[in-house]
C-alpha cells in the first residue's frame, strides 16, 4: 500500500470495532485563525475535511438528535466509539462547499479525522440541547484534587482565578461552562493538500548507532482511536500507538521497510526529548478549535499549570454520564 493510499485510507480495522458505527446505524500547515466562524449562526466548514479519491470535501450539514438518540449514544462505554456514534447520528452531509459536490461518507465513518469528529459533536450538541451548561473540572497534578471552575476558556487563556471552587464543598454554588464558548477559541483550519503532517527535528531519535530526524505523519481518524483504545489503556498509551500508527515516512524510510523497522522497534521510534515529542503532538491538537495551554491553579494546594480542555469528560458531562 502506497503513502498515499494509507493516507486516504487508514488503518486495516476488523469490522466488529465499528458496529453500530457505521452507515445504516440509526443511530501542510495550518492557518491562523480564520474568519470561517460566523459567532452567531456556528462555523460553516471542517477544521480538516473529508479526503476521499485525492480531494478534501470541507462544508457539512448536521442535524438536531432525539431524546432516544441520545439514550443510546449514552449507552456506548468507549468514548471514542461514542464519538463516532454521536457524528454518524447528527451528521447529515459532507460537500464541497465551492461546488456543492456530495462526499460519499456514510460508509466511511472511521476515516473522518478526529478534530473533525469532536468539532461536529460540538455543533451537532449545541443544536440539540442549545447552550447547554456543563461542569468544566481539572485535577491537579500536583495534590491530585479537584477544582470545577467557572467559563475556563471563554474569551481568555488565563482562569479567573477567584472562580475556583472546590468540589467537596458541597453548599458552594458550583458554575459551568458554556458550550457556545467554545466558539470564543481561536480556530484553526488545515490547508494542506493531502491529510499529512512533516516534521524536521533537530535531535530526533537514535536506534543502534542510526539517527533519524525525519518525520511524516498522517493525520489520526477517529478509527485510529477506536482500534487502539480500550479498557485499562491510559490516553498517553492510547495516543502513543495511534502515532506509530499513522507515521508514514521516516528519513525517507516507507512502505513494507517502514513496516519492518516498526515491528523491530515499536514505541522507541517515537522515543524523542519532550520538546520535540511536544511540537509533533501539539501540532495535531492545534486543528480545529485550540483547546490546550491554559493556565489554571488549584483551588485546594494553590499549584500553578497549563492544562488542556477534556473533550471526553466535556461530553460525557453532556451526555449526563
Amino acid at each position: 500500500m502506497s503513502k498515499r493510499d494509507i493516507a486516504e485510507n487508514g488503518v486495516d480495522i476488523a469490522s466488529e470495532d465499528y458496529r453500530g458505527f457505521e452507515a445504516g446505524d440509526e443511530t501542510p500547515a495550518l492557518t491562523t485563525t480564520t474568519s470561517s466562524i460566523d459567532y452567531e449562526e456556528g462555523p460553516n466548514v471542517l477544521p480538516i475535511g473529508f479526503f476521499d479519491n485525492g480531494k478534501f470535501y470541507k462544508g457539512f450539514e448536521i442535524d438536531q438528535l432525539s431524546a432516544s438518540s441520545l439514550k443510546q449514544v449514552a449507552k456506548e462505554q468507549s468514548a471514542y466509539k461514542m464519538f463516532g456514534i454521536l457524528v454518524s447520528r447528527g451528521l447529515k452531509s459532507i460537500f464541497d462547499p465551492k461546488t456543492g459536490e456530495q462526499a460519499d461518507w456514510r460508509d466511511k465513518t472511521s476515516r473522518l479525522f478526529l478534530q473533525d469528529v469532536t468539532f461536529l459533536m460540538s455543533e451537532i450538541m449545541i443544536k440539540t440541547k442549545g447552550n447547554s451548561l456543563v461542569p468544566t473540572v481539572y485535577q491537579c497534578p500536583l495534590c491530585a484534587k479537584f477544582t470545577k471552575f467557572e467559563n475556563p476558556i471563554g474569551g481568555s487563556d488565563v482562569v479567573d482565578l477567584k472562580k475556583g471552587y472546590d468540589l467537596l464543598a458541597p453548599d458552594l454554588e458550583l458554575s459551568s461552562l458554556e458550550m457556545e464558548d467554545l466558539r470564543s477559541l481561536p480556530f484553526k483550519e488545515f490547508k494542506g493538500d493531502v491529510p499529512e503532517i512533516s516534521f524536521q527535528l533537530a535531535q530526533g531519535v537514535t536506534l543502534e548507532d542510526v539517527t533519524y530526524r525525519n518525520y511524516v505523519f498522517r493525520i489520526p481518524t477517529i478509527g485510529d482511536y477506536i482500534h487502539r483504545g480500550g479498557a485499562n489503556k491510559t490516553l498517553k498509551d492510547i495516543e502513543s500507538r495511534v502515532l506509530l500508527d499513522c507515521l508514514l515516512e521516516l528519513d525517507g524510510i516507507d512502505g513494507k521497510d517502514l513496516e519492518i523497522l516498526k515491528r523491530r522497534f515499536g514505541d522507541k521510534l517515537l522515543d524523542l526529548n519532550l520538546t520535540e515529542y511536544g511540537k509533533i503532538t501539539s501540532r495535531f491538537d492545534n486543528i480545529g478549535y485550540v483547546l490546550s495551554g491554559h493556565e489554571t491553579r488549584c483551588y485546594a494546594c494553590g499549584y500553578e499549570y497549563k492544562t488542556a480542555f477534556d473533550m471526553s469528560n466535556f461530553f460525557a458531562s453532556v451526555l449526563n454520564r
